[in-house]
């Protein structure tokens, strides 16, 4: 027999449970994007969860739970790569742990056409390598931005800067990778014809 206090802990648990299953892919993911390292991305995922069902009631917002889950994921993955890595960088990789390219990346590609396929290619890891170059403050600004699709406003809150800051960052890092894709058509183009 249930009582009062026993119905309510399996409420409480199952809304948790159910917080868990729609977030952990999002926080995951995230993790993974600025660590690149599966273990470590399971175990900043699970110490993510940890402090934010301990620290739940202090969330005056419940719906803004996932930005928020997200915001605490960040945090992690910040000290744990300080532990980790003292400062060196770390690749994203262009390739699954099959050996397959990334599921993101193949939207990039037509795979029907060799030489296009080839050129695209190279144009991915040259982009890549450039993100990699970034710290990883505009790292996770990029990931939040282009892998998870949030607002400028989101992103903001989640890593606790100015929305103008963000857009700042974001018109920045834009330029620049237009600028240094421009050079290596301009050269290309200076191979054709020279």
């Amino acid at each position: 027999m249930f009582t009062d206090n026993g119905i309510k802990d399996k409420l409480c648990e199952d809304a948790l449970s159910i917080l868990f299953a729609e977030n952990y892919e999002k926080v995951y993911k995230l993790a993974l994007s600025l660590t690149s390292d599966e273990e470590l991305s399971k175990d900043i995922t699970q110490i993510t969860f940890t402090r934010a069902f301990e620290g739940l009631s202090k969330l005056k917002d419940k719906s803004k739970f996932s930005a928020w889950v997200c915001a605490i994921a960040v945090n992690v993955s910040k000290d744990m790569l300080r532990k980790k890595i003292n400062n060196r960088n770390k690749v994203i990789s262009l390739y699954d742990k099959n050996g397959n390219i990334q599921d993101y990346l193949q939207d990039m590609v037509d795979f029907d056409n060799i030489e296009e396929q080839y050129e695209a290619n190279e144009m991915i890891k040259y982009i890549i390598k450039y993100i990699n170059s970034l710290d990883i403050e505009e790292k996770q600004i990029i990931h939040l931005k282009y892998f998870e699709n949030y607002t400028y406003a989101e992103i903001a809150k989640i890593m606790n800067m100015k929305q103008s800051t963000i857009g700042m960052k974001l018109l920045r890092f834009k330029e620049k990778l237009s600028n240094k894709i421009s050079k290596i058509f301009e050269e290309k183009e200076l191979g054709k014809n020279g």
